[in-house]
């Protein structure tokens, strides 16, 4: 197993904080540049980088505080429906919302998320219209989704997957470039016949903007190192999370502007305002 050098990393306490509004990145953001401060963000640099700041601009300072310099894995994200639904392609869905506008129920972890963005993403380019339901989280909309309470999710696969082998919830497409190695067998939105429709959670090393670059290329070569490893991989599928190849840290920096142009799009076009 690979770890980053200890001599890197300081461990600061970041679970007891006055403000309960403060998030840990907020904290790390407030150090400021140190070579022994790094985070590990698990959230979707979607939401991040492009959600909080023009859905809350206020946390536009907190996200410039940061630079990527590794891209460590990706979470798997799948479109699901109800097993009852008439429907085994993207292109049948698809068939099936543009019949019947506004007459499947399409469930969210929240307003603004990743899951709400899949949804306006897919209605933006395909011009499916279903009936957005936010529940307040993923563990909320579970079961009725299984029971055709609501018909349709583009959602991280992992908390789905014992449901997928049992049947109860059906995976239509994933939603990144290639296969992915927890689900082989089902197709990429590009071999659905949506290209272009790509979506992740994501798990990239940050530092706050302005750390010497000698400690960041440390990090990223330590990342990368990590990466390789046989044994991190396999530790990280086991956990539903898919390791990158490799990342210099100007490919991590270019996907997080892509990404960010790419999300603001969606916003924009969608009119998405703070609830």
């Amino acid at each position: 197993m690979v770890f980053i050098p200890s001599d890197l990393i300081q461990e600061t306490d970041l679970g007891l904080r006055q403000n309960t509004h403060q998030t840990g990145t907020d904290l790390v953001g407030l150090i400021g540049p140190s070579p022994t401060v790094t985070l590990v963000s698990n959230r979707h640099r979607n939401y991040e980088a492009v959600v909080e700041p023009i859905l809350s601009p206020a946390d536009l300072k907190v996200v410039l505080a940061f630079v990527p310099i590794v891209e460590i894995a990706n979470g798997t994200v799948g479109v699901l429906v109800t097993p009852s639904l008439p429907v085994k392609t993207v292109q049948e869905l698809i068939a099936l919302a543009k019949s019947k506008p506004g007459q499947l129920s399409y469930a969210s972890s929240g307003f603004g998320g990743l899951i709400h963005l899949n949804y306006e993403m897919l209605k933006q380019m395909t011009g499916a219209e279903m009936t957005h339901v936010p529940y307040k989280g993923t563990s909320f909309f579970q079961a009725d989704l299984y029971e055709n309470r609501v018909q349709v999710s583009i959602d991280n696969v992992l908390a789905h997957l014992p449901h997928i082998a049992s049947g109860k919830v059906r995976v239509l497409a994933v939603t990144s470039k290639a296969r992915s190695p927890l689900l082989p067998e089902v197709p990429t939105m590009a071999e659905a016949g949506v290209p272009g429709f790509e979506s992740a959670t994501n798990y990239t090393l940050f530092v706050p903007k302005g750390t010497p670059a000698d400690v960041v290329a440390k990090l990223n070569a330590a990342g990368n190192e990590a990466i390789k490893d046989a044994d991190f991989r396999e530790r990280m599928l086991k956990l539903g999370i898919v390791p990158v190849a490799s990342s210099t840290q100007a490919e991590a920096q270019a996907k997080m502007a892509s990404e960010m142009k790419r999300w603001g799009d969606v916003i924009q076009k969608g009119n998405i305002k703070p609830s």
